[in-house]
């Protein structure tokens, strides 16, 4: 092949192998010759207009090749992560090694799938999954960014819209969230789904923020992860049978027990407590209404929740107001349901008790009696959250004005 000295270098690729990094032997330069940024200058004038310069047989192979790898992958188990990172991670390297052309011509095609497809199983294929993990993740040019974003948010509306199985969009989460390109995508998609119309697409976005938590930094748990919570949590449009369904409660409460021992201590104490103890006054004092399994794992939750925040730091004022008030009902249901753990609780609210009176000694902290009925911890819950909404701050500003 004779090599124009003058072709443009301008839209040569970066290519790299797997492990480039163990060997010189991996390098382009190495497997090429010296002239190998030339001979992808050639390559990528000719793939602009889809014409590859490789020979019938050697296109028939790749073709063969790309076909069989699909056929292969297509059939692998979505909900194994291994096996979803390591397909992913072919797509990409291919899709990177060959160039975009190559990907938009060659690769994009085998896995395209409509944006709103019908079939319940192709929404449930690994296929459905890799060509956002894989696919649309070679790249990271606002063009596929854009796409990606659009493909999972359809996906999410698509799945709650018609009650499928989460499965599919847990997959695609826990593969992409692990890259810090497109965590900001993911986290704006949960975003604007807060505020939709469908309980059941609020139900799963709840269900991936707590996906989520695991792949972030505390940072952005505070600054981005936190006020949505917020929002989801506290707002009076939210209908209030949503806010009480068994499967959101649960969400709820796993969520915080995972972000509590790390937010800040006023959030702790001004909105995670009240909460809980909200939760914990409802559960039990709705003996007929949930039944005894319902209320049995929302307690299991709760003493989870209260395990993780007893090893943080609370003033006295947030002991008497919440924490104590949601132990004392959580007992009331550990005594019912799982009497083998009552001692355990009990521990936790002496060593509270006891600090709480280390307070009323050591400060000028007003203790008042503490009436411990469904009505006066739903107030204070909601007077806490009203003194947040009426403050002159808004709510979720009050956690991401610290950067």
């Amino acid at each position: 092949m004779k090599i124009d000295h003058d072709l443009s270098q301008s839209i040569s690729s970066a290519r790299t192998l797997p492990d480039t990094t163990s060997s010189v032997f991996f390098q382009l330069h190495t497997i090429l010759s010296p002239n190998s940024e030339k001979l992808l200058d050639h390559y990528d004038q000719c793939a602009i207009n889809g014409e590859f310069p490789f020979t019938d047989q050697i296109e028939q192979y790749i073709d063969v090749f790309l076909k069989r790898s699909f056929d292969t992958i297509a059939a692998t188990d979505m909900m194994n992560g291994k096996v979803i990172h390591a397909c992913s991670e072919f797509i990409k390297t291919i899709s990177r090694y060959f160039g975009r052309n190559f990907w938009k011509l060659k690769i994009k095609p085998l896995y395209t799938t409509s944006n709103s497809p019908t079939s319940q199983d192709e929404i449930r294929s690994t296929k459905f999954v890799l060509y956002a993990t894989g696919v649309l993740c070679s790249w990271t040019t606002e063009q596929e960014r854009a796409e990606l974003t659009q493909y999972i948010y359809d996906a999410l509306l698509l799945i709650a819209n018609q009650k499928l199985s989460i499965n599919t969009l847990q997959a695609m989460y826990s593969e992409i969230g692990t890259d810090a390109n497109f965590q900001d995508i993911l986290l704006s998609i949960l975003r604007d789904s807060l505020t939709n119309t469908n309980p059941q697409v609020r139900l799963y976005t709840l269900q991936l923020f707590n996906i989520t938590l695991g792949l972030v930094d505390h940072s952005t748990i505070s600054h981005k992860i936190l006020p949505a919570l917020i929002t989801l949590a506290s707002d009076d449009d939210i209908d209030p049978a949503f806010r009480d369904e068994h499967r959101v409660q649960s969400e709820f409460i796993k969520t915080f027990t995972q972000i509590a021992p790390h937010a800040e201590s006023k959030f702790r104490e001004e909105f995670i407590l009240p909460f809980l103890a909200f939760i914990a006054s409802q559960n039990s004092q709705q003996q007929s209404e949930r039944g005894q399994a319902k209320r049995l794992e929302i307690a299991t939750y709760l003493f989870e929740a209260y395990s993780a925040l007893s090893c943080c730091f609370h003033s006295g004022q947030s002991i008497l107001n919440s924490f104590l008030p949601g132990l004392y009902c959580l007992r009331v249901d550990f005594a019912q349901l799982r009497p083998d753990s009552v001692a355990v609780l009990d521990s936790i609210i002496k060593d509270l008790e006891h600090k709480l009176e280390q307070y009323r000694q050591d400060s000028s902290l007003l203790i008042g009696g503490t009436n411990l009925n469904q009505e006066n911890i739903r107030g204070r819950m909601l007077k806490g959250l009203t003194n947040f909404r009426d403050s002159t701050e808004k709510l979720t500003y009050r956690f991401i004005k610290k950067k």
